[in-house]
């Protein structure tokens, strides 16, 4: 590993630099990799020299101390954490890996959405956290199972929520789904406890700014600040028996978002959907190595290698509609530039589509929200492009007309040779704004919408 992280490797005369970024697993892996005692040991924080205590009334370890020292590389190496090693792991013969920072422990999957959330999901309808305020009645569940199951998610959302029924056999991605979108209505509409509102909203504004790109350091403070918030109203509202290590994990949530970016970019979500696949290259209990090798090299055997063409990653448009369903004030502007009307337009795994109004919406970057109405397509309008391998791209023009606080046209170039990764990214970087307005936002007219079109 070091050889290889030190000269790269080589495939095709094409020299690859190898970076080894970090470890993503989850407790009982990362203990095992790292050669320390499991989570449930009085030294077993893998990030601070905390020390567990013993709750009799509970029959657990917890780790109610939010301020402990942490742990450094060179501290793990000379064996200075007594009671935290079991014996020496061949990981650290990696010269450039820290034991300590490059293992987060902040994986959404396992921490937040099968650890925390779930949790307090499964005590807010058992009633287990010890606060009756903190409780909902049948009535309740029965109201909150039922507006789940109405919800209309984005398609980019796979799994749509079940009902709390199904509670105990919700996927991981039905928690985040919950904590992202659909917690702060249920909380707020159904707790009638401010104090019980107010802790939840730490929690979930955390994790926003760490579910987010581009976050500044302020941001980022005000996320370790709301933690730390949360924790502290845990052993107010429900007590320190709830301290168990997944809890006390979160304190250092904020440390790994800033070595490695958002929550997204080092949790198991994809590493557990390649080992569904993996599993399923399994037909018997008899040597199932040997059985996953064979199964690959058929998988690849078949696969056609000479077959170098580009998947199609140009803008998709959807739904053709017809001129009578254009907004009067477009009708004559349609007419005279021959534009073509659509429901949508998709473009890689990302989608807008009017017809359906759970992916007719976007905020800008100035947060304002608006609902796509209708698509118009120039056809008359082309670029010839040159790319770096020579080939000619078309640059399309499409027009997105948008309705929501009064009607705005906006101009947009989808290269297809660098396709946005989404519509509404497009819409914020390289829209042509009306030229007569102050705002960013606000009612087109007939003169603006001809100049555009000019343009």
């Amino acid at each position: 590993m070091n050889v290889l992280l030190q000269h790269g490797i080589s495939i095709n005369n094409r020299a690859i630099e190898v970076t080894l970024r970090c470890f993503v697993c989850d407790t009982p892996a990362r203990a095992m990799l790292r050669g320390v005692i499991g989570h449930n040991g009085y030294a077993s924080c893998l990030k601070c020299v905390t020390e567990g205590e013993y709750c009799y009334s509970h029959g657990k370890m917890i780790f109610p101390e939010l301020n402990a020292a942490l742990r450094t590389d060179s501290a793990f190496r000379s064996r200075t954490y007594e009671g935290h090693h079991k014996h020496d792991s061949i990981l650290e013969e990696i010269t450039r890996l820290d034991m300590i920072k490059d293992f987060p422990i902040g994986d959404a999957l396992h921490l937040i959405d099968l650890g925390i959330t779930k949790r307090f999901l499964v005590g807010w309808k058992s009633g287990i956290l010890g606060n009756q305020n903190a409780r909902w009645s049948a009535a309740q569940i029965q109201e909150i199972s039922n507006f789940l199951k109405l919800c209309k998610l984005p398609k980019e959302i796979q799994r749509p929520l079940r009902g709390l029924e199904n509670l105990p056999r919700w996927k991981g991605t039905e928690f985040r789904t919950f904590l992202l979108y659909a917690s702060i209505v249920v909380v707020t509409k159904f707790f009638t406890s401010k104090e019980i509102i107010d802790h939840f909203l730490h929690f979930f504004c955390a994790i926003q700014i760490c579910s987010r790109q581009n976050q500044s350091i302020n941001n980022y403070k005000v996320a370790r600040c709301l933690i730390k918030d949360f924790l502290e109203g845990v052993k107010i509202l429900y007590g320190d028996h709830m301290f168990c290590s997944n809890l006390h994990s979160l304190i250092h949530l904020v440390d790994d978002v800033e070595r490695f970016g958002p929550l997204g970019k080092f949790d198991a979500y994809p590493f557990e959907s390649k080992l569904f696949c993996i599993k399923n290259l399994i037909r018997s209990g008899n040597k199932p190595l040997s059985q996953v090798a064979k199964r690959i090299i058929e998988i690849q055997q078949n696969v056609n290698v000479l077959d170098t063409s580009e998947e199609d990653q140009s803008p998709q448009l959807i739904a053709q509609l017809g001129s009578e369903e254009a907004p009067q004030e477009l009708a004559t502007l349609i007419n005279e530039k021959q534009l073509e009307l659509y429901a949508g337009i998709k473009i890689k795994n990302f989608c807008i589509n009017s017809k359906h109004n759970e992916d007719s919406w976007i905020i800008s970057k100035l947060k304002n929200i608006f609902k796509i109405t209708l698509v118009l397509h120039d056809t008359g309008e082309r670029f010839v492009l040159s790319s770096s391998a020579d080939r000619c791209a078309s640059r399309v023009r499409f027009f997105v007309f948008l309705g929501c606080f009064g009607k705005c046209l906006f101009h947009v170039l989808c290269d297809s040779a660098h396709v946005c990764a989404g519509i509404a990214f497009a819409v914020e970087f390289l829209m042509v704004l009306c030229s007569c307005s102050s705002s960013v936002f606000s009612g087109s007219c007939s003169s603006c919408m001809n100049s555009l079109l000019s343009s």
